[in-house]
């Protein structure tokens, strides 16, 4: 599958999820004029980023932004940390919340539909979150650990509805606690009952290792998120920052289990959007990042490949998002089709750390 065919089919499915919320789903008057009025919003990004592919330009239609290396969890095994991408004592200067929002504006000028907002915590970065509430045609996935939220995040997600919330747990309360910390799963949920009672869309996110697979692709899992309200699940799969967390990535009979079971639960429930990663990057040639269908960029500025895979040519301190996206570290990703070989789950470029180095020299 071409970028260009690659765009196509992500901007399909983007309008097929947003019909199917507003099809399926029960939010209040206001999500659903946001997301009405989104439909419009996208198809128009659709044909910008129709014309410039047709002009040589390739757009991908969202962004990973982690906005923030600081986080208020010690998560654990958690690949930011352990990577010393995530750290309260960072070598480099974050970048500016000014920066942040130069860069949001120029995704807008290019037709970006989406661009999700990571870290370690985002909420600890609140300048810029608020400034993203303020472009109203991007849409903002803001993947949280759900702990900081209070009356002011809960105003602002209510009002702001291009912000889109997405919680991290790990399962259930029992297995979200033992990774994350004692009492995050009750936290977490009082945070998405305030959500759901003010009638605000928002997603959950699950990384998915060989402990937790059975358990997180269970009905009874299932069933819990739709009685919570919850709109998106986002399944993605673990992994292992050095060799002694390898028994947690999935094997090759855990990914053959996920993927059934979620062919079924997709048709068995009807208001939750399930999108399940490296997984259901095989319907679409091969993993997205590099600018096939994302890239990340760093708190630092560096625009990578993606967040597993931290290496860069271009930093957003000194060139802007279109130089960026135009990356020949991306080209040459591309060219050597490193992002379209089969690989055994997790990232695909984790383990071809060697090859995209000697790309950059």
């Amino acid at each position: 599958m071409q970028e260009n065919e690659v765009s196509a089919y992500i901007s399909r499915g983007f309008l097929r999820l947003v019909s199917s919320v507003l099809t399926e789903s029960a939010f209040d008057i206001q999500e659903r004029r946001f997301l009405l009025r989104e439909l419009r919003v996208q198809k128009k990004k659709i044909r910008l980023r129709k014309k410039q592919e047709s002009a040589g330009l390739h757009i991908p239609p969202f962004l990973i932004a982690s906005i923030t290396e600081r986080c208020n969890l010690h998560c654990k095994g958690c690949y930011a940390r352990n990577s010393g991408f995530c750290t309260e004592h960072p070598k480099e200067i974050p970048l500016s919340a000014a920066e942040w929002i130069r860069i949001f504006s120029e995704a807008e000028e290019l037709g970006i539909s989406a661009i999700l907002l990571a870290g370690g915590e985002p909420l600890l970065n609140r300048e810029v979150v608020f400034a993203a509430a303020e472009l109203s045609d991007m849409i903002f996935p803001v993947f949280t650990n759900g702990t900081l939220f209070d009356e002011e995040m809960t105003a602002l997600f209510s009002k702001s509805r291009n912000l889109f919330p997405v919680f991290s747990i790990e399962g259930n309360a029992a297995a979200t606690d033992f990774r994350r910390g004692a009492g995050v799963f009750e936290k977490v949920s009082e945070a998405a009952s305030a959500l759901y009672k003010a009638g605000v869309l928002f997603g959950v996110s699950v990384t998915v290792t060989s402990e937790n697979c059975a358990d997180v692709s269970s009905d009874a899992f299932f069933s819990a998120l739709v009685s919570a309200g919850a709109a998106v699940l986002f399944l993605v799969e673990f992994t292992a920052s050095n060799e002694s967390e390898r028994g947690l990535e999935l094997s090759a009979e855990h990914r053959r289990y996920l993927a059934e079971r979620l062919s079924i639960a997709r048709m068995q429930y009807r208001s939750l959007w399930f999108l399940s990663f490296p997984g259901d990057e095989e319907f679409m040639g091969g993993c997205l990042a590099a600018a096939r269908g994302f890239f990340h960029i760093n708190p630092f500025g560096a625009a990578e490949p993606c967040p597993f895979s931290p290496f860069s040519d271009r930093n957003l301190k000194n060139c802007s998002l279109k130089e960026a996206i135009s990356s020949p570290l991306f080209r040459r990703i591309s060219a050597a089709e490193l992002t379209k070989i089969p690989h055994d789950g997790g990232c695909a470029l984790a383990g071809k750390a060697d090859e995209i180095e000697a790309m950059i020299k």
